[in-house]
């Protein structure tokens, strides 16, 4: 598994990959209550946008939390990624997965 996912995506984009591959819905991400699943939902959140080098301010409006809690939370992610935490890294790679798959429709819509 890489860590260095080389995607081409914005904030909005990765949002709506997570809310697909982790089965919420976009406001239970933003405002839903603390819970495993959504906090999952948004400590992958913040880790996929940093490690696609989206600016954590911007990251941070898409989930109306502070630029310190989505770089704080992309760390501990990574982290868990870099550990190899079997339920966090499902998740990541279903999202990569999506992501790369909206990649690949865009491609082909260009074409």
């Amino acid at each position: 598994m890489t860590l260095n996912p080389n995607l081409k995506c914005n904030a909005e984009e990765v949002a709506q990959a997570v809310c697909e591959s982790c089965e919420i819905d976009e406001k239970e991400l933003v405002y839903g209550p603390k819970c495993n699943k959504l906090n999952f939902a948004r400590g992958l959140y913040c880790a996929v946008t940093a490690l696609a080098g989206i600016h954590p301010k911007k990251a941070a409006q898409v989930i109306k939390r502070s630029r310190a809690h989505v770089i704080t939370s992309a760390k501990h992610y990574i982290g868990y990624l870099e550990v190899g935490d079997p339920v966090i890294t499902k998740l990541y790679e279903k999202i990569l997965r999506c992501l790369r798959k909206d990649d690949e429709h865009a491609y082909q819509a260009v074409n």
